[in-house]
């Protein structure tokens, strides 16, 4: 199966993966057909893609580090305590560490180590996906990176709440189509404090996790915000979280821009670390999240068309790839799969969104 955007649909494609709405309940199940009235649908609710098979993408797994399920209601989780607060000035820390438990657990029992792009999201939803991503993408490389478990959960909280200012930041600045005007940008520079200061009214967050909040905007050249503080003072774990949470606000759709490619974002977070962020954490990064991954559309050096079939673990720049059309643009009879780890004359050009 593979992604495919929402405006690229040509109806009757069949889905690889049930589309839920944002109760939990499946709007539309695995094996259906896309027909035009679903995907008009579909537009209205915020969805953004879709999982297809194929004939391209047949019997290839976008593998999850999470179950369905779990990112799911992890969502909801974030969701309802950012309103809580809102609404009651208070937030249940005990349930956003239950979530935090469940995904630590299923990404450390996880057979996968390597990061995939594979969530589907609606529009709405921006923050909370992101941050269940950004915790995501943190417990993924600190684990193998081998912070013990304590560090790892702090790790994992501070990811997770790291936007939790973002909650008085008026919609019309969070989500402005245009760039935001020196007001605009000073008004969002204040998220990171605002969300220290409604986590440091709890005893049971750790100081490492709060400095996550606060500092996870702050760069090592000292070119950040809100404290312009530079890397003598940003904790190592903050800074992990620095680099996943630029990692996945590029790779996603925002009001202002569409979504980055994932090799370009890495290529970028890898200039970055000359200068802002921290080399170290980048280079861990770059280990465990993949640059091509699995289900899309690659064109190779060669001309030929080809869809990203696995993962090589121990060199992500250089996957197992399905070749299904010719440098000519014909469809093959028959796709064939080459390991680029094994065949080093060819190599991936760009990726394609078909």
């Amino acid at each position: 199966m593979r992604a495919m955007n929402i405006d690229r649909l040509k109806g009757e494609e069949k889905l690889g993966k049930n589309v839920y709405d944002d109760h939990g309940c499946i709007l539309l199940t695995a094996g259906t057909k896309v027909k035009d009235n679903y995907v008009e649908k579909l537009k209205q609710k915020g969805y953004i893609q879709v999982y297809v098979e194929d004939e391209v993408s047949g019997g290839i797994e976008a593998d999850d580090m999470l179950r369905e399920k779990t990112r799911r209601q992890s969502r909801e989780e974030i969701k309802q305590q950012f309103k809580n607060y809102l609404d009651k000035k208070d937030i249940d820390i005990e349930r956003i560490m239950k979530c935090v438990d469940q995904i630590m657990d299923e990404i450390l029992s996880s057979r996968e180590i390597v990061f995939n792009i594979n969530d589907i999201r609606t529009k709405d939803e921006y923050t909370y996906a992101h941050s269940v991503n950004v915790c995501v993408l943190a417990v993924t490389v600190g684990a193998h990176m081998n912070i013990n478990m304590n560090r790892l959960k702090e790790l994992a909280i501070g990811a997770i709440l790291h936007d939790i200012g973002k909650i008085f930041v008026p919609d019309d600045i969070l989500n402005k189509t245009g760039k935001l005007n020196d007001s605009e940008f000073d008004f969002m520079k204040k998220h990171p404090k605002l969300g220290y200061d409604i986590l440091n009214q709890k005893p049971q967050i750790t100081p490492i996790s709060k400095n996550i909040v606060l500092m996870h905007h702050e760069k090592m050249n000292g070119s950040g915000y809100p404290l312009s503080v530079d890397s003598t003072q940003i904790h190592q774990l903050t800074r992990l979280v620095t680099v996943c949470d630029m990692y996945d606000a590029m790779t996603s759709d925002r009001p202002y821009r569409k979504a980055m490619k994932a090799y370009e974002v890495i290529e970028y977070l890898t200039y970055l670390s000359t200068s802002e962020l921290d080399r170290e954490m980048v280079d861990a990064f770059r280990r465990f999240v993949a640059p091509y991954p699995s289900g899309v559309i690659v064109k190779l050096n060669n001309g030929c068309k080809a869809i990203v079939a696995s993962q090589n673990k121990d060199m992500l720049t250089r996957p197992i790839v399905r070749v299904y059309e010719d440098e000519k643009g014909e469809k093959l009879t028959s796709a064939y799969e080459i390991d680029l780890k094994k065949n080093l004359t060819i190599f991936i050009n760009e990726t394609l969104d078909e």
